[in-house]
């Protein structure tokens, strides 16, 4: 199987380049935002097409400092955007042709460590070959 660690570190190299965005490579318990924190695979399953593949099911969280709900949507809409510079998908997709954003999900209110936080899940999707 392929290395968790080089799935993580290759993700948060991705997510460094977004200007601003503070990566954390696992989850914490303080963050400075916008914050993309990438958590543990969800699934890990063999791929169909294939002895010695493997499919990898990632969860990364955008989190943006809620003061108020409509300044939090403006600031979380350039990171669920597909392109443009702080892109988070637009990152992820290009990092190479075994990856991919399959899913934004739960768009919403989250809370961590007391503080309220508006943020989204971003789903990826990593086939691997050994």
């Amino acid at each position: 199987m392929a290395l968790i660690a080089t799935m993580r570190s290759d993700m948060a190299t991705a997510l460094d380049a977004i200007a601003g965005l503070n990566v954390y490579y696992t989850p914490r318990d303080r963050v400075g935002t916008p914050a993309a924190i990438i958590m543990a695979p969800e699934t890990i399953e063999p791929a169909t097409f294939g002895p010695g593949a493997w499919r990898w099911v990632w969860q990364i969280r955008l989190l943006i400092t809620r003061t108020d709900l409509d300044s939090a949507i403006d600031d979380l809409d350039p990171y669920l955007s597909s392109t443009g510079t702080p892109s988070v998908l637009a990152a992820l997709n290009g990092i190479n042709n075994y990856t991919s954003v399959v899913e934004v999900r739960d768009i919403g209110n989250y809370q961590l460590n007391d503080a309220n936080y508006l943020g989204a899940d971003v789903i990826v999707e990593i086939t691997t070959t050994d």
